[in-house]
C-alpha cells in the first residue's frame, strides 16, 4: 500500500482508493501525522477496514492536547499502515515519542 501525503488525499477522497485496505476480513492498523487546530502536531493511531475510513476517522478524532485541553484535528498530513515509515522527519520524530 502507498503511503499517502497531501496531494493524494484529494485523489483518494473523490474513491480513487481500493475499497478494502484488509481483504482478509481483519481490520489494518495504521497511523496518520496530523494538525490540531491549535496549531500542534500529532502522531494519531487507528485501526479500520480501509483507508477511506482511515482519513474520515483521523479528520474527526479530537487530540487531547498540553493542558489537557481537546482539539479538533485542523489537517491530516500524510496516513499510512502502522509499520510503514513517515516520509516527514518531524512525523517520525513524534511517532518515537508518542505511545501506540
Amino acid at each position: 500500500m502507498k503511503k499517502l501525503t497531501t496531494p493524494a488525499l484529494s485523489l483518494l477522497l473523490i474513491g480513487l482508493a481500493s475499497p478494502a485496505a484488509a481483504s482478509d476480513g481483519e481490520r489494518s492498523h495504521f497511523k496518520c501525522f496530523v494538525e490540531a487546530a491549535d496549531g500542534s502536531e500529532h502522531v494519531i493511531y487507528i485501526s479500520t477496514w480501509t483507508m477511506d475510513e482511515v482519513l474520515e476517522t483521523a479528520a474527526a478524532k479530537q487530540i487531547r492536547v498540553q493542558g489537557g485541553e481537546q482539539q479538533a484535528v485542523r489537517r491530516v498530513m500524510e496516513c499510512l499502515p502502522k509499520d510503514d515509515s513517515f516520509s516527514d522527519p518531524a512525523a517520525r520524530r513524534l511517532e518515537r515519542e508518542t505511545p501506540t
